[in-house]
């Protein structure tokens, strides 16, 4: 039997309190999400063979917090980028860049930032990785669009679990194969 277990990042706590941001503007802001303290909470952890984690930090720094001294770091488990999708000084609120963004991201419509084709070709990717590790169980510390992205690709596997549309911080989704 193989066990994956997915787990998104801790939450971050998000100290920006600017309410309208230009496309330079929130493109700091998206640099500086990653830099920006977690809120930790308790976990369940499993035993697990092998640890995987993103490269963005507040992966890291989830893993680290979790007393997971061994770990792999893999760009396949990074969030999709949330950049700018068009260069302009008007300014629009943080959420509205952010859900505009991944609208046009799932239409293929994104030019600055990795494409939905590359996207799944990625979660294509890291899910075969898991199935051919000689690993039977192995936890993966990602982020929450991603991982809906790398959970349809395990259940296309034959991997059974579930996963809600909003990944929740800090939570063990787990998919088994027998």
């Amino acid at each position: 039997m193989k066990k994956i277990y997915l787990m998104r990042h801790f939450r971050v706590k998000d100290t920006c309190s600017k309410k309208l941001f230009s496309s330079s503007e929130i493109d700091a802001w998206v640099d500086l999400y990653d830099t920006y303290d977690l809120e930790a909470c308790a976990v369940d952890l499993p035993e697990v063979e092998k640890v995987f984690i993103s490269t963005l930090s507040r992966s890291e720094r989830t893993a680290t917090y979790l007393g997971m001294t061994e770990y792999e770091k893999s760009s396949l488990f990074n969030e999709v980028e949330a950049k700018a999708f068009v260069d302009t000084k008007y300014r629009f609120p943080k959420l509205g860049w952010l859900i505009a963004g991944r609208i046009l991201w799932s239409l293929g419509l994104v030019k600055r930032s990795e494409s939905k084709i590359r996207t799944h070709k990625r979660a294509k990717e890291a899910a075969d990785s898991m199935i051919e590790a000689k690993e039977s169980s192995i936890m993966i510390v990602s982020h929450g669009f991603f991982m809906l992205l790398l959970a349809r690709q395990l259940q296309k596997r034959g991997f059974k679990g579930r996963i809600s549309e909003h990944p929740k911080h800090g939570k063990i989704y787990t998919f088994l194969k027998l």
